[in-house]
């Protein structure tokens, strides 16, 4: 396989799922070091395309073009169903807790698609992209018009932001929504109540968060997009307060794993998402070589 531009992990999964610029993913099991299996998708590059469930049993690919939405088997990447003529697919997430594939498009209504047949469930209006609480059967839908709905027991609420969301995460008791070009913000998730807003420096926003269960804080992957380069930053889930900020995290695709404790890069380093140390590295393919023709 080329070297790795889509990562797609779980909050405390043990496999993830590793992919070349389009078609080749490779499932890798985190704990062990070792890869899994290896196989041809539909998976086009852009957007959010690549997904695996918490359990690790399946991966979910997607591509803009006409093969639309397929889930395989990550033990060996038997093709379980595909959605052909699902055309303009951009953000694909799974909803473990129920069963679910979301699934939100460029030019037509968000999809909820059945996990183990493909079939579809429901259709949701003005949807983006959407994230799923690991903790709660929470649910984030980030619209095109600015608003974005979160999906909570007791009461669901909504949210204006100014900019297009970047990511949204979550933790048992908030969520944080990240603006392109703009802040992180944090949210009581039972009431809607916000709690506090982080700005970053100039021309730098955050595009991953990650929740770490260990510090009960927001790690926040921030990119310098006049520079080109990242930073791991720390935010608690109750002051706001920046814990820790750790420069020159070189990479163009992340992951956070292992209760958010981990990221991992291109290269397959896994840092330590409280100290920013190199803890331990997937034998992915080599980043500093040139791409194969």
């Amino acid at each position: 396989m080329d070297r790795v531009r889509h990562i797609a992990t779980t909050w405390d999964g043990d496999r993830v799922a590793a992919a070349q610029f389009e078609e080749r993913v490779a499932v890798w099991n985190l704990r062990q070091r070792q890869q899994v299996s290896e196989f041809d998708t539909i998976l086009g590059f852009g957007g959010r395309r690549l997904c695996i469930t918490r359990d690790g049993r399946f991966v979910v690919a997607a591509t803009y073009h006409t093969q639309g939405v397929a889930c395989y088997d990550a033990n060996d990447g038997t093709l379980c169903w595909q959605r052909r003529g699902l055309k303009t697919a951009q953000h694909v997430s799974i909803d473990d807790s129920s069963g679910t594939v979301l699934v939100s498009f460029e030019m037509r209504s968000a999809l909820a698609l059945d996990l183990a047949t493909g079939s579809e469930l429901s259709t949701a209006r003005d949807v983006r992209k959407s994230f799923v609480s690991p903790h709660t059967q929470a649910r984030a839908l980030a619209g095109k018009s600015g608003t974005v709905r979160i999906f909570t027991a007791p009461d669901p609420w909504s949210v204006r932001v100014r900019h297009p969301v970047l990511t949204i995460a979550f933790s048992p008791t908030a969520v944080a929504i990240s603006e392109m070009g703009g802040p992180v913000s944090c949210y009581a998730l039972e009431t809607g109540q916000e709690q506090w807003r982080q700005t970053w420096l100039p021309n730098e926003h955050a595009i991953r968060i990650g929740y770490v269960a260990a510090a009960n804080a927001f790690a926040c992957v921030a990119s310098r997009f006049d520079r080109g380069t990242q930073d791991l930053v720390l935010i608690g889930v109750e002051s706001g307060a920046i814990a820790q900020r750790h420069q020159g995290l070189s990479s163009p695709e992340f992951g956070f794993a292992c209760r958010g404790s981990r990221v991992l890069l291109w290269d397959g380093s896994l840092i330590d998402t409280t100290s920013g140390v190199l803890v331990s590295k997937l034998p992915f393919p080599d980043v500093s070589q040139p791409p194969a023709s």
